[in-house]
């Protein structure tokens, strides 16, 4: 898009710039064969690929317009593209692309949102036309928007849709805003979801930089022989947007085939009707294919609905008439299930042992999933929920990954993740969080939350299957802004490997014996305080509340250095640790760091000097020792990494730390009257 601009004010370089390229284009086609869901995922474009309306990608148009009256007269006001380049998100030149990560088919079509002289729209349609013989009596569009570079502008960072209705047997000539009067769809604007964080590229298909929209457009009435053009647009300015911004996953579904509930009796064919005021005709079939069921009323039982029949589907209320459904897991429903805005769905655990038939489809940022089974085990479908809640005693178990946009509540109930992960956007909510409501991180799944850039806490209330050990993060450094993720095993251990595993033997002296595993999405820029909290159950025997630290794991070794000493709380306990700037795993240890006692006593009390020291030390006695002194250094785990022996009459024996990484050691020295030194080797 910066083609559009770039010099053509002083330099007149308008040879670059092609006009519309719009007229008498083709489109997508639904006939009565063909009445189906149109889907386009741009996947398989190449590296660079010469691009021509609805040739290059079938259906698909792409053009930039200067806005109103910003262009001198005889100078070009649009521009069409005629090549398409891949991009990761590191190439902030303003034009389109295609955008993934590199190597990778998974593309997603759109551009960099910025231009150097004059601000501007850049759009990218499809267009369709109902060459079927029935009126399509409902459009639904589903949508997602990726993010692949933030510039830290956030005024006009969003993506917005439209349409455009042809007269029957008219063409649609043009994206520009002269082509007709564009209806703006408000449910499908969204704002990109990664202004805040640090500039740089982004991974558009990391749920935190990727948002789903889906609408229905009641009544669009599209005749046979009428034209529809889907629009997107976002604003090219570099001061108030310049964001890598793109769509991926675009499906269309038209609908000519819809009926309503209309009596309660949800498996007889006679309650439903064509119309949503409850005449018109009945279904001859719920097996058919290319039907739409609206469940509105209050409190529906849908026990007795058997639908099935490719690209049909169920939806729960309508926009003006939100709706309480309840199922089983096992329901008879054979298709998937939409949840409208305002709208509820309650699954109950299953009524027999048959695994659930159904699956959940677009979910309303605003709608609500609960699970509120008190018996049988419940799996959690994989799905992007608005609202998600858990009720009831019965385990709730993650099938797949989940995205809450809206809020996650733990109702008396816990979430165990196993090998799945939960994301909750940036906005979404935790509520009734509890010592006994939480996440369960039994496996390899973690809990992702956004920590924001204002200082204020956020917390991830995980733990395992028997102890709740929550962990909170806060920060304030400028555009920090990033996506956490958060999961805590059992057991402390001196080394890891690469896939997160405990090496050897747990670790029994003086620690709380459990890991936390903390780490950020974009790596860089972070500077965290985290406070972790855990119950003396889960501490071993010699574990003293008063000189815990929180620990880090970095390089293949626990770094030993407290920067703050002591627990707050008198059980749960609870450390902080703050100016962290990398993440991997997490523990708390409680060595030992009085100070050398004064009480009475024959035996010499001792020093070590020089202290700190790269390497060498020496230990002093104040007198001539009359027996052997023995002793060990310790290292903040607990670890013996060295025993050393004063013998009689000595007051000087030199010990060498040389080969032990830097931090925070401990001297104790055994006798009648145990002492210790803290040591810090540079």
């Amino acid at each position: 898009m910066k083609k559009l601009y770039a010099g053509c004010l002083s330099l007149g370089i308008g040879a670059l710039l092609l006009g519309t390229a719009t007229n008498g284009l083709a489109q997508h086609i639904f006939t009565d064969d063909t009445l189906t869901p149109y889907k386009q995922n741009f996947d398989g474009l190449p590296a660079t690929v010469a691009f021509r309306n609805n040739l290059t990608l079938p259906g698909v148009y792409a053009l930039a317009e200067a806005d109103a009256g910003v262009m001198p007269a005889g100078y070009p006001t649009t521009y069409t593209p005629t090549t398409i380049a891949a991009n990761d998100g590191s190439n902030v030149a303003a034009d389109y692309f295609h955008f993934g990560t590199e190597g990778s088919t998974d593309r997603a079509f759109g551009g960099i949102a910025s231009t150097q002289i004059v601000s501007a729209t850049g759009y990218v349609g499809i267009r369709f036309r109902n060459s079927s013989s029935v009126t399509i009596r409902n459009l639904e569009i589903q949508y997602a928007m990726e993010q692949w570079y933030n510039s830290g502008r956030q005024d006009q960072a969003q993506v917005g849709v439209s349409y455009l209705k042809a007269a029957v047997g008219d063409t649609i000539a043009a994206l520009n805003r002269d082509a007709g009067t564009w209806t703006p769809i408000p449910a499908l604007t969204v704002e990109a979801p990664s202004t805040a964080t640090v500039v740089s590229s982004r991974d558009g298909n990391a749920p935190s930089n990727r948002r789903v929209r889906q609408v229905t457009l009641d009544d669009i009435a599209l005749l046979p022989g009428q034209e529809i053009m889907i629009r997107w647009e976002y604003v090219l300015n570099s001061s108030t947007n310049g964001n890598g911004l793109s769509i991926d996953d675009v499906v269309i579904t038209p609908i000519a085939n819809s009926f309503f509930l209309a009596a309660t009796q949800t498996g007889s064919l006679s309650s439903w009707k064509s119309n949503a005021d409850g005449t018109g005709t009945s279904p001859a079939s719920f097996t058919a294919d290319n039907q739409t069921f609206y469940l509105v009323g209050n409190n529906v039982d849908a026990s007795a609905l058997a639908v099935s029949g490719a690209n049909s589907k169920v939806v729960v209320g309508t926009l003006s008439k939100p709706t309480s459904l309840t199922i089983a897991n096992n329901t008879l429903i054979q298709t998937p299930i939409d949840v409208t805005a305002g709208s509820t769905l309650l699954i109950r655990e299953a009524a027999a042992t048959a695994p659930a038939t159904f699956r959940l489809g677009a979910l309303a940022p605003n709608s609500t999933v609960a699970y509120v089974g008190n018996q049988a085990e419940q799996t959690v479908l994989p799905a992007n929920y608005g609202h998600l809640r858990l009720a009831g005693q019965a385990p709730k178990t993650l099938g797949g990954n989940i995205i809450i946009d809206g809020s996650l509540t733990l109702d008396g109930a816990q979430l165990r993740l196993h090998q799945y992960n939960a994301t909750l956007n940036r906005g979404a909510r935790l509520r009734q969080t509890h010592p006994t409501n939480y996440v369960v991180t039994d496996g390899s799944g973690q809990l992702r939350q956004t920590v924001s850039s204002d200082d204020q806490p956020v917390l991830f209330p995980v733990g395992t299957a028997q102890v709740y050990l929550p962990v909170t993060l806060r920060q304030s450094k400028p555009r920090s802004e990033d996506v956490f993720q958060v999961r805590v095993a059992d057991q402390a251990y001196a080394h890891y490997d690469a896939q997160e595993y405990g090496v050897g033997a747990a670790l029994t002296h003086r620690v709380v014996q459990k890991t936390w595993f903390v780490s950020e999405e974009v790596a860089g820029n972070s500077d965290v305080s985290m406070t972790l909290q855990w119950p003396t159950a889960a501490t071993t025997a010699d574990f003293d509340p008063a000189r815990a630290f929180v620990a880090h794991y970095h390089n293949g070794n626990w770094d030993q250095t407290a920067a703050s000493l002591g627990a707050a709380g008198t059980g749960p306990f609870s450390a902080t640790r703050t100016g962290i700037t990398s993440f991997s795993p997490f523990g708390v240890t409680a060595q030992a760091i009085a100070l050398p006692t004064t009480a009475a006593t024959s035996q010499p009390l001792v020093t070590v000097v020089p202290n700190p020291s790269s390497g060498r030390f020496e230990l002093v006695t104040t007198s001539a020792t009359h027996t052997a002194l023995q002793g060990v250094v310790l290292d903040a785990l607990g670890r013996e990494v060295l025993r050393i022996t004063q013998p009689t009459g000595s007051q000087r024996t030199t010990f060498d730390l040389s080969r032990q990484p830097a931090g925070l050691y401990l001297f104790r020295l055994s006798g009648e009257t145990p002492q210790t030194l803290r040591i810090v080797k540079q």
